[in-house]
């Protein structure tokens, strides 16, 4: 008898156990009540196997086979739809059917109804729990990843063809224009095309008429430029165009220039090409290539804006009157015009630069203070045949303003040499008819001496020195320029026995930069005399090109200037159908072309994005485009019980091939609702329930327990009374 006690218990807590666990797996459910897409888990129990082992028999002796009390067997996923709820979200998505979600991990596959999406920040479509991406099903058939980052931008589309609706007066005089010059905007045929860059431009149609039934369309743009050629439109009998005459092609020129900050680097440019040699013979510069990377040269024929050829590059020479001349299109080649860089001039390099007249020289150096007075420097020495010449003269170049070269030297000559004062004549020339000097002379005195102080005069300067010579003797001062204002005048005559002056300032004080003059005690003599300005006239040397396309042009004078930066385009169409196939001609009305439709279009940005019932992908742009990416892909499965959850309501699949892909609307997988999500699936009035019947279970179980635990200690009470 004990022995079918202790077997009851037994199987009282293993009921105990199991409701226990349908307790949890309840608590579950009612805990994801509010998670998207979550699948509820149904917990199902199984009777653990009856036995004889405790050798319980019936009142006739026969065996009694009674259970051994219950388990869990295990649980099932509840796989039925949950409620659809509209949240307004681009992202999210919902499934109205048996599919499920596709999300990856690289090459690992989950699966979900969980459709509540974001985009993450590299701008793929993934789960924001796991940050695991959707995929779609593309063109291909493979699963993809979906980037909107990839899809911001809808690529702009040239315009290529214009359809014209409407009539023209067949009984208009010859010479009769439409619309005519005072038409109003509304009556104006306005054509908005688009380039392969998406931009957009205005192109407006006028008609005049011909002899007979013919009419002659123009194309100009809104300044009244030509930027196509004219087209001869021709109508037959029954007032319809000629078959020959429908459709036209038309080329599109526009003068509408690329920016010079956006020309940058556009340039391959052309390295210096140097003639210094033979200076202003420009045929030894040769043929100059300058390509593009991007955009292209205008080159057209002078004064004529209606004779331009595009040019993706050029070869060109420069003539004798510095134009820049392609060579395949023998025209000028364009440049911008500097005062005005909206508007075209001819690419031209100015073939001189002017001279300048001498105005300033900057002599440098040291003079000896202990020279005698009639000391020369540079010093004359005699020659082998006994003539006395200058030793190592310094020799300067004076330019008059028409650039003529005239050459001197400079000489210094000690005129005072005084404890306190010194004083030289700067000559020009020296020994020449022609010699001249300095404006006045050059004097130093020393540091802390001044006129006008009192004291005893200096003797041969007339200047006065405070305390006399004695008193200006103090140890350690410095020799300084009493006045630095020293100019020169040049007289002389040119080649042609024109008389020629030139008037320049002296710089002795280093003003510019230079060193000074200065004059010390125990230095050698050592001077140098530099052109501050003044040149000859410069003839072409060199030319380069950079990466803006601007010329550099270097003179043989030592300058260098900067020639024309040469125009770039970038709008312009190749090709552009004219369909005049809805225009007739009509005896005595009033003329009325419309425009009824223009293809091409501006580059687009991403506005919006949408997921259709059968799961495509649908994105639009601001400029009307709209492209269909892909669908959302969807996995169906042969035994959805092989699913096993992976947390964040996603599954996996041990084995892929007991999954079929597709897309909404095929079969069974259903069609996607798009901006509403999935609600968890669980049911609040069958998980009370079942928590009612659980409990009283496991209630039941504990009854089962305690009257077994009050029989066997009243076993055990009567077994020890009755020792």
């Amino acid at each position: 008898m004990a022995s079918d006690l202790l077997g009851t218990l037994y199987k009282a807590m293993t009921g105990l156990n199991a409701f226990t666990r349908g307790l949890d797996n309840l608590s579950n459910n009612v805990a994801n009540l509010n998670t998207v897409g979550y699948k509820a888990n149904d917990v199902f129990y199984r009777e653990l196997e009856g036995n004889q082992q405790f050798g319980s028999t019936g009142d006739d002796g026969s065996p009694i086979a009674n259970g051994q009390g219950v388990a869990v067997g295990g649980t099932t996923v509840r796989f039925v739809d949950g409620e659809l709820a509209v949240t307004g979200k681009d992202t999210d998505m919902a499934i109205d059917g048996g599919g499920f979600f596709v999300v990856r991990d690289d090459d690992a596959e989950f699966y979900t109804r969980a459709g509540q999406f974001e985009i993450d920040e590299d701008g793929y479509l993934s789960d924001p729990g796991t940050g695991y991406r959707v995929a779609k099903i593309d063109e291909s058939g493979h699963l993809a990843d979906i980037n909107l980052r990839d899809r911001l931008v809808s690529p702009a589309v040239a315009s290529t063809e214009v359809l014209l609706r409407g009539t023209l007066n067949k009984s208009a005089t010859t010479g009769a224009v439409y619309p005519a010059q005072d038409a109003t905007a509304t009556e104006k045929v306005e054509i908005s095309v688009f380039d392969a860059n998406g931009r957009s431009y205005k192109v407006f149609a006028s008609f005049t008429k011909q002899t007979g039934d013919v009419w002659k369309v123009e194309f100009k743009d809104a300044s009244g430029n030509v930027v196509a050629e004219s087209l001869t439109l021709e109508f037959g009998a029954n007032g319809a165009p000629t078959a020959e005459d429908l459709s036209q092609l038309i080329h599109l020129n526009f003068f509408d220039l690329v920016a010079v900050d956006k020309v940058k680097d556009r340039f391959s440019g052309v390295p210096k090409i140097s003639i210094e040699a033979t200076p202003g013979e420009l045929d030894k510069l040769g043929d100059i290539t300058v390509t593009l990377t991007d955009g292209q040269l205008i080159s057209k024929a002078a004064s004529d804006t209606a004779s331009v050829t595009f040019l993706d590059g050029s070869t060109f020479k420069i003539d004798s009157n510095g134009f820049l001349v392609d060579n395949a299109t023998q025209k000028k080649l364009a440049a911008r015009d500097p005062a005005a860089p909206e508007q075209l001039i001819d690419a031209a390099i100015t073939l001189q630069n002017p001279a300048q007249a001498t105005t300033a020289l900057t002599l440098s150096g040291v003079l000896d203070a202990a020279a005698p007075v009639g000391d020369i420097y540079p010093p004359y020495i005699a020659d082998a045949n006994g003539n006395q010449v200058q030793q190592n003269p310094i020799s300067v170049a004076l330019f008059d303003s028409a650039g003529n070269t005239y050459n001197v030297s400079v000489t210094f000559v000690r005129v005072l040499a005084d404890t306190n004062r010194a004083e030289y004549e700067v000559v020009f020339n020296r020994g020449l008819a022609g010699e001249f000097k300095a404006s006045k002379k050059l004097v130093y005195i020393r540091d802390g001496v001044s006129p006008g102080q009192g004291g005893t005069p200096n003797p041969g300067a007339g200047s006065f020195f405070p305390g006399g010579l004695s008193d200006a003797l103090v140890p350690g001062q410095q020799w300084r320029l009493e006045s630095p204002d020293l100019s020169a005048t040049f007289t002389g005559t040119d080649a042609a026995g024109a008389a020629v002056t030139i008037n320049f300032n002296l710089d002795v004080s280093g003003k510019d930069g230079a060193t000074a003059l200065v004059l010390k005690t125990g230095s050698d003599d050592a001077v140098t005399a530099t052109q501050l300005s003044g040149r000859a006239v410069g003839k072409v040397s060199g030319i380069e090109i950079d990466a803006s396309g601007k010329l550099i042009v270097s003179y043989s004078n030592g300058q260098s200037a900067e020639g024309p930066t040469l125009a770039v385009v970038d709008r312009r169409i190749e090709e552009l159908k004219v369909n005049f196939a809805a225009v007739n001609s009509v005896q005595f009305v009033t003329s009325t072309i419309q425009v009824e439709d223009v293809d091409g279009r501006a580059t687009g940005q991403l506005t919006s994005f949408a997921f259709e019932e059968d799961g495509t992908i649908l994105l639009k742009y601001s400029n009307d485009d709209e492209l269909k990416d892909g669908r959302i892909a969807m996995a169906l499965f042969t035994n959805v019980s092989a699913l096993q959850r992976a947390g964040d309501a996603l599954f996996t699949l041990e084995d892929t091939n007991d999954r079929v892909l597709g897309s909404a609307t095929d079969g069974a997988f259903g069609k996607l609702v798009h901006k509403s999500i999935e609600r968890s699936n669980v049911e609040l009035s069958r998980e009370f329930a079942e928590i009612i019947i659980v409990q009283r279970g496991f209630q039941a179980a504990s009854q089962v327990l305690n009257a077994t635990n009050e029989l066997i200690q009243e076993l055990y009470s009567s077994t020890r009374g009755g020792r």
